[in-house]
């Protein structure tokens, strides 16, 4: 008998919401196995799209089969006298990559016949922007050497992450390095005991008893954003679409919830999410009220433990090298802004967006301001 003939590797894009409906279900798995963050899920990249998304969608899939093994979720719009090609979720700490199923046989080719996929499908002048991109993701090294993209990469962040593998919380807290934690998470717990207050630590991983707590996170959020501004993801325009996602990965036991409580009310919360053996650090937030007791730490405690119970054998952190994470971490990853254009243009179209982002970013500061500038940037 002769060798079966292998399937052909099919990619297209997809720019009408409608069509990814059959894929979803695939998606969502592929994304278990492989998402660098929230965007990489359908649930968070599509309700994006739908609620803040504009221009148009340009998500390339690639089968063999019936089986989907890649995606990258992309959307196209106008910018200055131009496009430029973004990632879903754009502005809320996306971090992007390929999703490419770990047994393909070339991840690199797949990578490759995606943005190849895209190069086809996208406006003849068009810019790369992609805040940010996982500097190790096997669709980095397709873009960087493709014939169709000129790309250049700029390091921007590192990621903090915890190895949880082979490991236990208490190994993870033993030797030199971690003294000062451990005396932080002692401290808190004995300052709590002489308060003489009640305190524990909650864990929630299905839906209903997510309704039912939200309540309490949201007091908890809130009183975090009135004493420290950042961006509130459960209020405003961003509700909808926050909760609107954390509740399809509940519903597919993505989500996981670690909480404090003292004397009974919820002082602080960690909102993470679960692909495969990793979990990705989403919202964490803490009650200024009870700075006194690191509510940080002990909620990372809780997570930590719980993750390890569960076999989760990395925990990202997320982006930003924030002293609590660095504390906690025992690894990290580097992230990159990837700018550019097609070949032979990707060094005008790279300047071209960062001189638009930084007018852009000039009015932002004025308009923060108590003053009206003279001008205006469309």
């Amino acid at each position: 008998m002769g060798k079966k003939a292998k399937k052909p590797l099919v990619v297209e894009v997809v720019t009408d919401p409608a069509d990814l409906d059959p894929l979803l279900d695939d998606w969502a798995a592929l994304a278990e196995q492989v998402a660098v963050g929230q965007f990489g899920f359908p649930s968070f990249a599509l309700e994006w799209w739908r609620r803040h998304g504009s221009g148009r969608l340009l998500v390339a899939v690639a089968r063999k089969g019936d089986r989907l093994i890649g995606l990258l979720p992309l959307h196209e719009r106008a910018y200055g006298v131009g496009h430029v090609i973004r990632w879903l979720g754009h502005g809320l700490g996306t971090m992007g990559a390929a999703l490419v199923a770990p047994d393909a046989n070339d991840p690199d080719e797949v990578a490759a016949a995606l943005w190849q996929a895209v190069a086809d499908a996208a406006s003849p002048r068009v810019a790369l922007q992609l805040t940010e991109h996982r500097l190790d993701a096997p669709g980095l090294v397709a873009l960087r050497s493709h014939d169709a993209w000129d790309v250049r990469c700029e390091l921007r962040s590192m990621v903090p992450v915890i190895d949880l593998r082979g490991t236990s919380l208490e190994a993870l807290l033993a030797g030199t390095a971690k003294r000062k934690l451990r005396h932080t998470l002692t401290t808190a717990e004995r300052d709590l005991d002489a308060a003489g207050v009640t305190w524990s630590t909650e864990i929630v991983d299905d839906l209903d008893t997510f309704e039912g707590v939200l309540p309490e996170i949201d007091a908890a959020f809130d009183a975090s954003e009135a004493a420290d501004a950042k961006l509130h993801l459960l209020a405003g325009e961003h509700r909808a679409a926050t909760l609107d996602a954390l509740r399809a990965c509940f519903e597919r036991q993505q989500a996981v919830v670690a909480m404090v409580r003292i004397d009974g009310r919820v002082v602080a919360f960690d909102i993470s999410l679960r692909a495969g053996r990793q979990l990705f650090g989403y919202i964490r937030r803490h009650d200024p009220v009870a700075r006194a007791y690191s509510p940080g730490h002990l909620l990372m405690r809780a997570g930590v433990e719980d993750a390890i119970g569960r076999g989760i054998e990395v925990f990202d952190l997320g982006l930003g090298a924030d002293p609590y994470k660095l504390r906690w971490a025992n690894d990290h990853y580097d992230a990159v802004v990837v700018t550019g254009g097609r070949t032979g243009s990707g060094g005008v179209a790279a300047s071209a967006v960062a001189v638009l982002d930084g007018l852009f970013e000039l009015r932002r500061k004025l308009l923060t301001r108590d003053c009206t500038p003279s001008w205006s940037v469309a």
